[in-house]
């Protein structure tokens, strides 16, 4: 019931072996090699967060080097994505955030191992007013369960805030926990933001998907009420 990778065969036109599948999760894409073969090393998948599912253990212990530096160096956890790559794979720019880190990019010299800081892309923020976000999960009317996402506003106490909904579009998309100026606009002003991911979201399977048709103003409506 959830997109997964499998083998298929271009010639005799047969689906093979099941490569990969996540017990919760849609399959979001494959994630190859920068190099020039492109071969692949991995799948993505969002849970909370995008991750890659690596097949590759060299492919893998390269991306846990940087993600290890990167921490380091922003003393949190964030995720990097490739946003530009060279033919050759040798020379990437990379795009490091996260909900507390506005982006910030990286070249990336592949042979050397090393990073070089370019821009900040909202250089005057201070992080130590951003909001973390994290996962809620909800009962709607009819049992179903639905994934959210809050956000508290920094040092308030969390008792009678004022509260903004913001509704993701589609319906056939998703939130996740991810940088979003958005809501770090209204938690930093003093609302706490929630993001659900109705019936009919993406990413949760088919059995989500589904239940969302003919639902649009009926039990989509009733479960971001019921959050």
């Amino acid at each position: 019931g959830r997109n997964a990778i499998f083998e298929y065969d271009m010639v005799t036109k047969i689906r093979g072996a099941l490569v990969f599948a996540h017990p919760g999760v849609d399959v979001a894409g494959i994630y190859r090699d920068p190099g020039p073969d492109r071969h692949v090393v991995g799948a993505r998948v969002i849970t909370d967060r995008p991750e890659i599912i690596f097949f590759d253990a060299t492919a893998e212990e390269e991306h846990q080097a940087l993600n290890r530096a990167l921490q380091k160096q922003f003393d949190r956890p964030v995720f990097q994505e490739q946003v530009s790559i060279s033919a050759d794979g040798s020379r990437q720019i990379l795009e490091v955030s996260s909900e507390t880190q506005p982006p910030v990019y990286f070249f990336y010299d592949r042979n050397k191992k090393q990073l070089t800081h370019l821009l900040d892309q909202r250089p005057d923020i201070k992080t130590q007013q951003l909001a973390s976000t994290k996962r809620v999960t909800y009962k709607a009317r009819d049992g179903l369960s639905i994934p959210a996402y809050l956000t508290l506003p920094v040092g308030r106490d969390p008792k009678g805030l004022p509260s903004i909904v913001l509704v993701h579009g589609g319906p056939w998309a998703r939130d996740w926990i991810g940088w979003n100026p958005e809501v770090q606009l209204l938690a930093n002003r003093g609302f706490a933001v929630l993001q659900m991911n109705f019936r009919g979201s993406t990413g949760y399977g088919h059995a989500h998907l589904q239940a969302g048709y003919r639902e649009w103003g009926q039990k989509i409506q009733d479960d971001i009420t019921d959050g």
